[in-house]
């Protein structure tokens, strides 16, 4: 096809798009109160055979995945974190607006996995006035080559949100928060160069429950992620007076 075809085709559909846009803006106006058939996700999909009633209450983000840098807070003793300590969780929340405006909340439940990435190595040692068990830690200073050392717990969670969005195609959400989680398992994990690998799951004194303050900020279907919380990872003071960080993004979708 020649040069000049091809523009004169493109100039006949960019035509063609104006003015059918330009239809579909006069019927809109005519019809303000027509509701949308469509609900932002990971892609757009009608709410069903029909165009919903005047009365139907939109609900978004129901079910939400993070993945974020984790860290601890507090006195590592030395230890350094590394910059590939990479958690993630996941989450189905109910969704309920007042009414028609912009402010709702919401609750569900979730999983989140915490995985700090170190250089350092993990103790146990004992009171001896109390005798109670405490964990310790400080940098790696054994004769073999660690290839990778790491800290994992894993959390049942409630999450709850107070949440603002704005309405329209382009929609900003503002999703301050809480949640509270059970740990359902922690273990230290380490790799040597030879390959041994070790796991370690008598942690003496490890903290049942988390729970801290939450924020999602973000545009339609992405936000940015931040947790922190409040209670220490080790009940014992004279363990490591850690409190677990997060930071990350999430994608949320129905």
């Amino acid at each position: 096809m020649e040069l000049g075809k091809v523009f004169k085709l493109i100039l006949i559909l960019l035509l063609i798009n104006m003015v059918s846009n330009h239809g579909y803006s006069q019927k809109k106006d005519e019809y303000p109160k027509m509701p949308s058939r469509y609900k932002p996700g990971i892609l757009w999909h009608f709410t069903g055979l029909h165009a919903p009633k005047d009365t139907f209450i939109h609900k978004y983000d129901r079910i939400h995945a993070s993945v974020f840098y984790n860290d601890f807070i507090g006195d590592k003793n030395g230890v350094k974190s590394k910059w590939y300590s990479i958690g993630f969780n996941i989450g189905a929340l109910w969704d309920q607006p007042f009414g028609k405006s912009i402010v709702g909340i919401a609750i569900g439940i979730g999983f989140s996995h915490f995985q700090w990435h170190h250089n350092g190595q993990f103790g146990f040692q004992t009171d001896s006035l109390s005798g109670e068990e405490f964990t310790t830690i400080g940098p790696y200073s054994g004769p073999d080559v660690v290839k990778k050392n790491q800290f994992t717990s894993n959390y049942i969670e409630v999450p709850f949100e107070f949440r603002i969005r704005t309405k329209g195609n382009v929609m900003f959400k503002f999703y301050p928060g809480f949640k509270f989680g059970v740990r359902t398992n922690s273990y230290a994990k380490w790799k040597l160069d030879n390959g041994d690998k070790f796991k370690e799951y008598n942690f003496p004194d490890l903290n049942r429950l988390r729970y801290g303050p939450t924020l999602r900020i973000g545009v339609n279907w992405f936000q940015l992620w931040m947790g922190y919380y409040f209670n220490k990872t080790f009940k014992n003071p004279n363990s490591p007076q850690f409190q677990q960080f997060e930071a990350g993004f999430t994608i949320s979708i129905l």
